[in-house]
């Protein structure tokens, strides 16, 4: 959300973000034709016309790793102040989906 706004809006305090970043953010994501959260990284490959094969790599390493129990203040200050990023993050994950469908043509791949 930071990102798409620039220097001003990349300064707000944590609990700065609002609907108009979100709605600022969501059209320069709608410019794209795929955006791929990292959490699908591996759908890159698909998404360009390669051969399935190639899905079959899995993402792994420090990156791609989660921890298994946050501690509590970390998430309810990410619960509290995160909602428009994650409204960002479904919308995102909404483009993607598409961009897989569009791809996808009877069972087949094709390339943009």
């Amino acid at each position: 959300m930071r990102s798409f706004g620039g220097p001003d809006t990349y300064k707000l305090p944590i609990h700065g973000i609002n609907r108009t970043h979100f709605e600022t953010a969501s059209r320069e994501l709608d410019k794209f034709d795929v955006v791929l959260p990292l959490s699908n990284i591996s759908q890159l490959p698909f998404l360009l016309g390669m051969p399935d094969v190639v899905l079959r790599e899995v993402v792994s390493g420090h990156h791609a790793e989660q921890p298994k129990h946050p501690p509590t203040n970390m998430m309810r200050l990410l619960e509290e102040n995160n909602y428009w990023d994650n409204k960002l993050y479904q919308h995102a994950l909404d483009i993607f989906s598409k961009a897989v469908a569009r791809t996808v043509v009877d069972g087949a791949y094709t390339s943009y």
